[in-house]
């Protein structure tokens, strides 16, 4: 797949740190979308899954974005693979009573405003929370989950290091299962989401779920050793991740 990301240079093994569990076919590269041909990456990234899956209309750029992008609480991460980008996610925070706009915020309002209630008597000043949203991948790619778990794990960095104690996603009914599996529960029926054609509900977890999961699951876990080093990657770094044989 040829795009922008060409730039990215090619990952060689032999150059990474040697942790166990380490399968050199399995190595990405992270990179948060500070500059605009990162999001590029990112925007060209949904277009080709959102069309792939029928959610959006065919456009002339090839590209889909939308307001959320932008705003100072949101962070898209792409992943990259030999240097071709494979998938991304982008992560909105939100800060209790901030009036600070997302997707389900906008989509669930009542919903997510009685969810930061129901946390705040167990926290210390306004909740904070993390939302999961535009996670698609090459559509081209195996139908494998691994790269999903990869992404997952990144943006759960992203989570950690705003200290948030609530975790959401809106998700389409058929991956409900999937979520549930990662400790969400759900709190909405499926309903109009901005942006897409199709029904989304609202479903959240939160950091005692996380942690337990984390625990069980090294491959969720932003902090396993096969997370390359983490310290400039909220800056613009990039990080390495590296699926293997991680459970």
């Amino acid at each position: 797949m040829t795009c922008s990301s060409a730039r990215i240079a090619h990952i060689n093994p032999e150059e990474l740190p040697k942790v166990s569990n380490f399968i050199p076919a399995d190595v990405y590269l992270a990179k948060m979308a500070f500059d605009d041909d990162t999001r590029e990456d990112a925007y060209r990234l949904r277009y080709q899954c959102y069309l792939a899956s029928g959610h959006i209309e065919p456009n002339n750029s090839g590209l889909f974005s939308d307001d959320y992008d932008l705003l100072p609480n949101s962070r898209t991460i792409v992943l990259y693979r030999d240097g071709d980008p494979v998938a991304s996610v982008r992560v909105c925070l939100l800060l209790q009573g901030a009036g600070q706009r997302s997707p389900c915020y906008d989509a669930f309002p009542e919903t997510l405003d009685r969810i930061m209630r129901d946390a705040a008597h167990a926290v210390s000043g306004p909740v904070r929370v993390a939302e999961y949203t535009r996670l698609v991948r090459d559509p081209s790619l195996d139908r494998g989950g691994a790269i999903v778990y990869l992404l997952y794990r990144i943006a759960s960095y992203v989570s950690m290091m705003s200290h948030a104690q609530i975790t959401i996603a809106c998700v389409r009914k058929s991956h409900a299962s999937f979520y549930r599996r990662l400790g969400y529960q759900a709190e909405t029926t499926p309903q109009p989401y901005p942006g897409l054609k199709c029904r989304m509900q609202l479903m959240s977890s939160d950091r005692k779920r996380f942690d337990e999961l984390r625990a069980a699951f090294p491959i969720m876990d932003p902090f396993t050793t096969a997370t390359g080093p983490l310290d400039d990657f909220m800056s613009g770094g990039a990080v390495y991740l590296r699926a293997g044989d991680l459970r």
